[in-house]
């Protein structure tokens, strides 16, 4: 295998963008974006591309460390994080009701330790209509990709000890395989667990990982980059407005979104990425993305407990544009 490249890519902080935007239109309630949910799986993909990326790039160079790994996670992580559970346990010591402010503290202590996905797990599914006014919901995406983090450096730098061409590649796809089998033997009969517990979404982060060695190839190929980055644009796009909440996930549909963004992840120097995903606005927005998407649930579900009336157009437009926005301050002052 050729030396990992590491470069910025900021076409995949417009990728970013999309998939907290898609997030947004979801939770908003618009119904042409039934789908928007698949946001979180192409964040998955990004992950698994980033994190891979990165630690394969240290252990060639000698210098992977466990300790600085896990003290830039959680710089990056906590801090957005605790300042958001913060917000949201002060708004809701003067709207909620003692028990929903009971259940509130328990779905924050799982928060704090990275467990939210199994303590959701354990209550109503996702699409639940009770999901409305849990403020903390979202939280289950970090609780996976946490775990994700403990398990996934130290499966890499076991796989460096073995000094193969092949054997990433072989564990990558491996990994994908068991996954997707998994999904395809419980999503029926569990399909809770299918949706929040990190086994059942290893073969996203695995294809993010997978993007790694395809980028490394550095084929040249304008019209081949130019066309998947249509592609992958296109596998999202299609994901957004035809899912909705009746289709298994996510299992083998979760495939369609996610080969979408590993495309525009393995694409190089597209002019399309260039225009669509690398201008100001997208990047601001990508690069705020983690904050965006802390904010823009609990801004929803307290404002929905507050009235307890549907959200008109009007006001769930100008809920979107606060959530930009505070999620850029939160970016920029706290994260």
């Amino acid at each position: 295998m050729n030396q990992i490249i590491k470069t910025y890519r900021p076409e995949v902080d417009g990728l970013r963008a999309i998939s907290v935007l898609a997030i947004l239109f979801f939770h908003a309630g618009f119904e042409w974006a039934s789908g928007g949910f698949i946001g979180v799986d192409v964040f998955f993909v990004i992950s698994g591309y980033l994190i891979t990326r990165n630690i394969i790039y240290d252990i060639e160079l000698n210098r992977f460390s466990f300790s600085q790994f896990y003290v830039r996670r959680i710089k990056r992580l906590f801090p957005a994080l605790f300042f958001t559970l913060a917000v949201v346990l002060v708004a809701a010591y003067g709207l909620f009701s003692p028990t929903d402010l009971e259940r509130l503290g328990q779905s924050m202590q799982y928060a704090v330790v990275s467990l939210s996905n199994f303590f959701f797990w354990t209550e109503a599914g996702y699409f639940n209509e009770a999901s409305e006014f849990k403020p903390l919901l979202h939280t289950w995406s970090l609780a996976v990709e946490e775990q994700y983090y403990l398990i996934w450096p130290a499966l890499l730098v076991g796989l460096s000890l073995i000094k193969k061409r092949g054997t990433l590649l072989v564990f990558l796809l491996a990994a994908m395989a068991g996954s997707l089998f998994l999904n395809y033997l419980y999503l029926q009969s569990h399909p809770s667990a299918v949706f929040f517990l990190l086994p059942f979404r290893v073969f996203e982060f695995a294809l993010g990982g997978l993007c790694v060695l395809l980028f490394n190839l550095q084929y040249a190929n304008k019209a081949l980059n130019e066309l998947a980055v249509i592609s992958g644009l296109g596998l999202i796009v299609y994901a957004v407005l035809q899912f909705d909440q009746s289709t298994p996930f996510p299992g083998f549909a979760a495939l369609i979104p996610c080969v979408g963004a590993a495309l525009i992840i393995v694409s190089r120097d597209s002019l399309l990425a260039k225009y669509l995903l690398s201008n100001q606005g997208m990047l601001k927005i990508g690069l705020a993305s983690y904050s965006i998407y802390l904010i823009h649930w609990p801004l929803l579900v307290l404002y929905k407990y507050w009235h307890f009336t549907p959200i008109s157009l009007p006001v769930t437009l100008v809920l979107l544009v606060t959530s930009v926005l505070l999620g850029v301050l939160m970016w920029r002052f706290v994260e």
